[in-house]
């Protein structure tokens, strides 16, 4: 299939810790929905890509000061997108001077996106909603 199965009830949701092994179960959980969708090669590779930056950020500046915690990955078919939904409880979006990364991940989750929203969460925290598309995928993936 070279597109997404029209349910849109389908989805996943689950909770990962805020270390590295994390995001890798984070993606790995992601790919293996998207598989099991038969969803786009090139669609899956985008959205691999932008969970797993969007899950390192957290890890890298959600929990600063040695806190520990956690986030949550939520990916869904929305009519013919799959959005993914990337939230935490830390400390919100606050510029960081001592970045360990090289500031690429949100230009690059932009890039791999059909709409991008980060937003401040309600009870603290961020929330990362990213939307993608196969027609996205596949026009960004002539243009590279």
């Amino acid at each position: 299939m070279t597109g997404l199965p029209a349910d849109p009830t389908q989805s996943i949701e689950a909770s990962y810790p805020a270390v590295a092994e994390g995001v890798s179960q984070a993606r790995r959980s992601v790919s293996l929905w998207l598989g099991a969708l038969s969803a786009d090669v090139v669609l899956s590779a985008d959205i691999a890509l932008a969970v797993s930056e969007a899950c390192t950020n957290v890890v890298h500046h959600a929990y600063r000061d040695g806190g520990s915690g956690a986030f949550r990955v939520r990916a869904e078919l929305v009519d013919e997108a799959v959005c993914v939904t990337v939230s935490d409880d830390g400390t919100g979006l606050i510029p960081r001077s001592d970045s360990p990364g090289m500031g690429l991940g949100l230009p690059l989750m932009a890039r791999l996106t059909d709409a991008l929203e980060i937003a401040a969460a309600d009870h603290g925290g961020t929330v990362v909603t990213m939307r993608f598309t196969t027609a996205g995928a596949r026009g960004r993936s002539a243009t590279r």
